[in-house]
């Protein structure tokens, strides 16, 4: 079975052009949103075992969402940011981010980092 992946980032050019075409080319079933209002509404009917998530979002900080999602799912996270701070990273990955990567990514950087998270679920 295909591991059911989202991707909040609102840069649609990454999302839609990079991001959700090659996951799904290497097997993930994929679904890119813009919003995290997008992404909870989606998620009432659909269980993602993974989260690609960009930290600067325009209506909630990406910390947020993973700290949201955290408490009521047990979605793998993986942030994907080009502007986070240390203090930030040390945060997420204290309290709800299962890892951390810097724009610009190698795809198969995070297509390895997301592949050894699904292992462990």
């Amino acid at each position: 079975m295909r591991a059911r992946v989202a991707i909040l980032e609102d840069d649609v050019a990454l999302r839609e052009d990079i991001l959700v075409p090659q996951l799904g080319a290497v097997g993930f079933d994929v679904e890119g949103f813009g919003a995290s209002a997008e992404l909870y509404r989606r998620m009432e009917v659909v269980a993602f075992e993974l989260l690609v998530l960009d930290l600067r979002l325009e209506n909630e900080s990406g910390l947020d969402v993973a700290r949201r999602l955290h408490a009521i799912s047990p979605i793998a996270i993986v942030v994907l940011t080009g502007r986070g701070t240390r203090a930030e990273q040390v945060e997420g990955l204290s309290e709800s981010v299962d890892a951390w990567l810097a724009k610009p990514v190698e795809v198969d950087v995070l297509v390895a980092t997301m592949q050894s998270l699904l292992r462990r679920l």
